[in-house]
């Protein structure tokens, strides 16, 4: 969209259309946390989903109600005035810029008593107290259910309104959800699926975006200063203060003026009918529709704020709209069959195709009056406005094919063979099938289980339940290589008055599927009557042919190239655990236990190595690596003295020696292999990963009489992050605040100290991506505690009466410095594991009830 969304996960989130009472919807969750993880998507599959399943045949009304709030993040230290005032005086000094003339451009640091307009200046303000506040929240939902022998329904009405932990943001949703099963005739059915959901958002940029972040601009903004301008009276008023003279936005004008709204529209509607050909035959025909459009508006006023777009721009308007509709069909045959007394075949064979098109179109407008009321694109300069937009379609078509068979339950065997087309592969693509001048994909799968527990050796051993082994081995393919990765073709620019066309990127034809090649083996057992359920996978994928986007030379008009040149092995295993600990009349307690380990290897890629540069720093795939790892300079801490710098000898790129105070980082190698004394791009080296090397959590459910106590816990492990906030905050190269951590900077010679000199734009390099700024990720979460008492039997008018409290994010176990260590900035894979500022998780509270009719 136009802005980085900065609303504690609700925007584009998979999850965020879910009924959050809804315990159906946890398989949903556990659907998407695997594919999250994980990175698969299915190249030719859609997941159906219907959590409001029409079972009854007598009316049921169900009311659900929760209130609660969010509590403030715990705030970054930050320098208080007097402290500011000592680092800014200290950093103008190595900035050469002679004290009457620092005095004269920076004189709030210099303001004294004796000033007249010494009252502007006399403040020490914590202005990240003035961006966070709690966020009240609101949230209910509305079911019938119903029917009788020939039509069931069910619908649901639900309505959540949720203010930010960032002043002046919210979240807003309205959604209806109606599922019916209707039988047409004793062998016809249709079942009705249709879901509309609405939100509108107030939100606020990620750090990435300094001069509109409330976050960043409250730990730049200089403490001396104050939000609110004053009278010549010394009286302060409501109008907000200009940029000051240290050119950094007013927060306050940030939470107050900046707008920066979206409006989302989500329908999806399906409907699928099913005949009896014979007994065993059945024929199935879904039809769904799936449209989606976001409105998205910003203003980014000229009051308080500092100039946008490289300081050329004051007033700033922006408008973006999109819209995806999405057409799919399935129409396919199932057959099922008992062979005596012991065998059992199952065989589906289908058409699927899916239909997309989107459309995006946005314009910008910019230096309209300085005052804030012109809002409108129109109101921009005429040469400075921005207009762009695209439009898309890609289209699939699989044939597909499916068998089972099972002996006595005890041997199960399964196979799967699919053709596919995608619009989006390459017409002169590679090792694919071609029909009719159109690549096809070919894939297939094979799978068996075996469950001894059914084996007569076993039958004495009365405590176990169920015992299977099972091993499977599929290829797969996925299309998400683009849609115009393998299409050559030409782009409308505007030049001033004039429309012309040239040639897009260069693209590859024979771009094709990147192809999953993956083993399964696992274990199910089954203990004491299934009180004990342990599984257990390992699995292995290699991933052929990935694209990659190669970097190109500047003379060829293009800054990369889309190529199927990359192999990455993923390997690990997952296991989870369930157990009924204690089951004694009223009282028992459940406990869960779920524990992933996963990594991933690059197996190869063109020259062996591909380097990506995002804000702050760099990735690099290098084979035999992770995918993606941090690749910067090892930091090895300060030179204490003079003597130590000239004893290391070390210069910087540009030439520019090292000297007592500065960062001391590690020469690797140089030109010929071997150190060289300049720290430059030789001496970068891998300094850590995102992907973490376990994750896993733990769930407990006690329950005693209508008393019930539910808690989970999450963690995650061995993974590093960026902390963008920290490198942004302990830099020390102008006059923005910092943090209280670099109170422990270098001052005097032979002092030890981690922490480098405040240098003045920094011409050394002492703030550069390194180590420095790479954190250790790993966090233990208390995620959720719920307190609940269920009176199950009618009371008055109502049939069942719930009343539950929760609490959310309870504490936290991390050595993380940033506000929170569960973030995800962006579902791209280039922008994993960087800490960009986003609206943290934090404590919540509810309370609410649910009551049966």
């Amino acid at each position: 969209g136009l802005f980085n969304s900065n609303l504690d996960g609700y925007i584009d989130n998979p999850l965020a259309n879910l009924d959050p009472f809804d315990i159906t919807n946890i398989t949903i969750l556990k659907d998407y946390l695997a594919t999250a993880t994980y990175g698969m998507r299915a190249s030719n599959g859609v997941i159906l989903v219907e959590t409001l399943k029409p079972t009854e045949v007598r009316t049921n009304i169900e009311f659900a109600y929760r209130t609660g709030i969010t509590l403030q993040p715990k705030q970054i230290p930050q320098l208080n005035s007097s402290q500011y005032k000592t680092f800014a005086n200290e950093l103008l000094f190595t900035s050469g810029i002679s004290e009457e003339k620092a005095q004269e451009d920076y004189y709030p640091i210099y303001s004294s008593p004796s000033d007249k307009d010494y009252y502007l200046y006399d403040h020490n303000n914590n202005w990240q107290d003035r961006i966070f506040s709690e966020g009240p929240m609101n949230d209910f939902y509305l079911r019938v259910r119903g029917g009788d022998e020939i039509a069931r329904y069910g619908l649901s009405v639900g309505y959540m309104n949720h203010k930010g932990i960032i002043e002046n943001t919210s979240f807003n949703r309205f959604n209806v959800r109606f599922v019916g099963t209707f039988n047409i005739f004793q062998w016809l059915r249709m079942y009705v699926n249709s879901n509309l959901n609405t939100n509108i958002s107030q939100l606020r940029e990620s750090a990435r975006i300094y001069e509109t972040s409330p976050i960043l601009t409250s730990l730049f903004k200089a403490p001396i200063l104050n939000p609110f301008e004053y009278d010549s009276e010394g009286q302060e008023l409501l109008s907000l203060a200009s940029v000051d003279p240290l050119g950094v936005s007013n927060p306050q004008a940030i939470i107050d003026k900046l707008e920066a709204a979206a409006r989302n529209y989500h329908f999806a509607s399906s409907i699928r009918i099913e005949g009896d050909i014979t007994e065993q035959l059945k024929w199935n025909s879904y039809l769904g529709l799936d449209y989606h459009s976001t409105n998205e508006s910003v203003f980014m006023p000229n009051t308080g704020m500092e100039l946008y777009y490289g300081g050329e721009a004051y007033n700033v308007s922006k408008s973006l709209k999109n819209y995806l509709n999405s057409l799919y069909t399935d129409n396919y045959l199932s057959y099922s069959q008992e062979l005596g007394t012991n065998h059992s075949i199952g065989m589906n064979a289908g058409l699927r195709v899916q239909m997309n098109k989107f459309q995006v179109d946005w314009g910008i407008g910019k230096n309209s009056h300085e005052r804030d009321e012109y809002k409108q694109l129109q109101n921009g300069t005429n040469f400075l406005r921005e207009m762009g937009g695209e439009n898309a379609s890609w289209n699939r078509m699989t044939l597909y094919g499916t068998a089972n068979y099972s002996f006595k339950e005890r041997y199960l065997l399964q196979g799967s063979l699919l053709t596919d087309y995608s619009s989006r592969i390459g017409d002169n693509a590679q090792d694919v099938v071609h029909i009719g001048g159109h690549p096809f994909g070919l894939f297939y799968s094979v799978g068996g289980a075996w469950r001894i527990s059914d084996e007569s050796f076993l039958k004495d051993i009365y405590w176990l339940e169920d015992l299977k082994l099972r091993l499977s081995y599929g290829i797969t393919g996925n299309d998400y290589v683009g849609n115009y990765s393998a299409l050559n073709y030409y782009t409308i620019v505007h030049y001033r008055e004039t429309t012309g066309m040239v040639p897009g990127p260069i693209n590859d034809e024979t771009v094709k599927y990147e192809v999953n090649r993956q083993m399964n083996a696992g274990i199910d057992i089954g203990l004491f009557a299934n009180t004990v359920n342990l599984t257990f996978d390992r699995f292995n994928i290699i991933t052929e042919d990935l694209l990659v986007f190669e970097p190109q030379p500047n003379f060829t008009g293009s800054s990369f190239i889309p190529a199927n040149n990359g192999e990455i092995l993923n390997k690990g295993f997952e296991t989870s655990l369930f157990a009924r600990l204690i089951s004694t009349g009223r009282f028992k307690w459940d406990l869960g236990i779920n524990y992933s380990r996963f990594h991933n290897t690059v197996e190869s890629i063109k020259n062996d190595e591909v380097i990506t540069s995002f804000d702050g720093g760099q990735f690099i795939t290098r084979v035999g690596e992770p995918i993606i790892s941090f690749y910067g300079y090892e930091y090895e801490g300060v030179f204490s003295s003079s003597e130590e710098a000239l004893e290391a000898g070390l210069v910087n790129g540009s030439g520019i020696p090292f000297e007592a105070g500065d960062a001391k980082y590690n020469d690797v190698s140089g030109p010929s292999g071997l150190p060289d004394g300049v720290i430059n791009d030789y001496d970068k080296v891998i300094i850590g990963s995102p992907v973490p090397d376990y994750h896993g959590g733990v769930s407990t459910r006690i329950t005693f009489g209508k008393w019930s106590v539910e808690s989970s816990l999450q963690f995650v492990m061995g993974n590093e992050v960026f902390n963008f906030l920290r490198y942004r905050n302990e830099s020390m190269t102008n006059l923005s605040n910092q943090s209280t951590n670099v109170l422990k900077r270098w001052f005097y010679e032979g002092q030890e100290t981690e922490v480098p000199r405040a240098l003045w734009n920094d011409p050394v390099g002492n703030s550069e991506f390194s180590s420095r700024w790479i954190e250790d990720g790993s966090y233990i979460r208390l995620k959720n505690v719920t307190v609940s008492y269920t009176i199950p039997d009618k009371v008055f008018f109502m049939r069942n009466l719930q009343v539950f409290g929760t609490i959310t994010n309870l504490y936290t176990w991390s050595k993380y410095l940033g506000y929170d260590p569960e973030f995800s900035y962006s579902y791209n894979t280039m922008e994993q594991g960087i800490d960009y500022g986003m609206m943290p998780h934090t404590r919540k509270f509810m309370i609410g009830v649910k009551i049966g009719l």
